[in-house]
């Protein structure tokens, strides 16, 4: 079993790498093969929004311009993944949610080739209450191609190494590694979503929770002074089905109408052409 482990810190050697390393300790203590790499040492350029993998179903048509189709198809040689992350203004670095949006190819393109691998998330903050969508923004970078997440966790340090001195934070990570060997999930805290393990949620409709994340549905629940959540559907929108049926039923059939109405549309942004 081989086991990747990627940092998306600009901080060599700092918490996000440090944890990540931990985790991978653990995967080859548990037999696995390992391999480390930093997101950071990549060129990663933003999607340009043409869809042309999605409509020719292959990989992106600037894959030579950067490394980010080169590190979607080394994704595809290892059996499991280790993601850590550092919290800049709530969330994870933007360069990960660039590669996110370059990795269309890989969500409906050219197939889900790492669907049903195990995956943990690490995410690093500086202060407790700081740090709400990152681990989220981690799960949509996961899920949306088809890992199975097993753990994850946020840690809290602040200068670089700091986390060397939580002991627990470094056995957690530890473990994490073992469980992406072993492919069984974590204990998760009560309250969070059974399907992709996060707590954002919406109301949509009396007592009924969506999760923002994946779709999944529950009705909360009040017996005995306690509130629970009974979920109901967990059919959640990253199931190789679900996305397939997105871009087929919904992205794909945009592309024959809006070729049909281009000349008119071309007409009706002339105003916003010449007038500003």
């Amino acid at each position: 079993m081989k086991i990747l482990g990627i940092s998306v810190s600009a901080r060599k050697f700092g918490n996000s790498d440090l944890l990540v390393k931990e985790a991978l300790l653990g995967a080859k203590e548990a037999g696995a093969e390992v391999e480390f790499i930093r997101l950071t040492d990549y060129k990663i350029l933003p999607c340009e929004g043409c869809i042309n993998c999605v409509i020719k179903r292959s990989e992106c048509i600037f894959r030579n311009k950067d490394d980010s189709m080169e590190l979607y198809r080394k994704l595809t040689e290892f059996d499991g993944l280790i993601l850590g992350s550092p919290t800049y203004i709530l969330g994870t670095p933007g360069i990960l949610k660039m590669w996110l949006d370059r990795g269309m190819a890989y969500m409906y393109g050219v197939g889900r080739p790492n669907s049903g691998k195990p995956a943990v998330a690490i995410g690093i903050a500086g202060v407790k209450g700081w740090e709400a969508f990152t681990l989220p923004q981690m799960a949509v970078f996961l899920l949306s191609l088809g890992y199975k997440i097993v753990d994850q966790f946020i840690a809290y340090a602040q200068g670089p190494g700091e986390v060397l001195f939580d002991n627990a934070i470094i056995r957690r990570a530890h473990k994490a590694g073992e469980l992406v060997v072993s492919r069984k999930e974590a204990n998760t805290d009560a309250g969070v979503c059974p399907s992709c393990k996060q707590n954002m949620f919406r109301f949509v409709g009396e007592n009924t929770i969506e999760c923002a994340i994946c779709g999944s549905k529950g009705k909360i629940e009040s017996r005995n002074g306690k509130t629970t959540i009974n979920w109901f559907y967990i059919e959640h929108r990253w199931h190789d089905k679900e996305v397939t049926e997105h871009f087929e039923g919904k992205i794909l059939p945009s592309v024959p109408r809006f070729m049909k109405n281009r000349h008119r549309i071309k007409e009706l942004r002339k105003r916003y052409l010449d007038s500003i």
